[in-house]
């Protein structure tokens, strides 16, 4: 079965997408994680439980919510998202490391894994994210119980 070219197209778009809101998180530029969305987008985080809207509070909650003194890594796999015109929903998984930037600080690094639960809505300035849940489905502490991320 041959694959539609246009569909083939949007899921690498989409995956880019992903590609770039993770890199964006863990450079820590909130601008750009915000420019991954709609502007009226929502994004559900996990640690800590809360839901954000539109791409001005994403950034200024990021930017005062997200540690400094953490650094992080995400990688995000196993993308699958179905397209129906100008919108596509879907999952893509993730595993997130953090740990202390500076050495002099205590602690190992720290893994969580999970999902990310997308709406998607195709822009004039290509895909965007319209609504992100992250759900945690592992990791150490509270936030690892399932169900904990709603």
């Amino acid at each position: 079965m041959g694959a539609d070219p246009q569909e083939v197209f949007d899921r690498q778009q989409i995956s880019e997408l992903c590609t770039r809101y993770a890199s964006a998180v863990d450079a820590r530029d909130f601008a750009a994680v915000a420019n991954c969305f709609t502007h009226d987008g929502s994004l559900e985080t996990a640690l800590p439980p809360r839901t954000m809207r539109g791409r001005e509070e994403i950034e200024r909650v990021l930017a005062t919510q997200t540690s400094t003194v953490l650094a992080a890594q995400h990688i995000v796999t196993n993308h699958s998202y179905t397209v129906d015109g100008d919108t596509g929903m879907g999952t893509s998984s993730f595993v997130m490391f953090r740990w202390p930037k500076a050495q002099e600080l205590p602690g190992p690094p720290a893994a969580h894994g999970g999902t990310y639960l997308d709406r998607l809505e195709r822009t004039a300035g290509g895909w965007k994210i319209k609504h992100r849940r992250i759900e945690l489905l592992w990791g150490p502490g509270e936030f690892a119980v399932p169900g904990n991320a709603d």
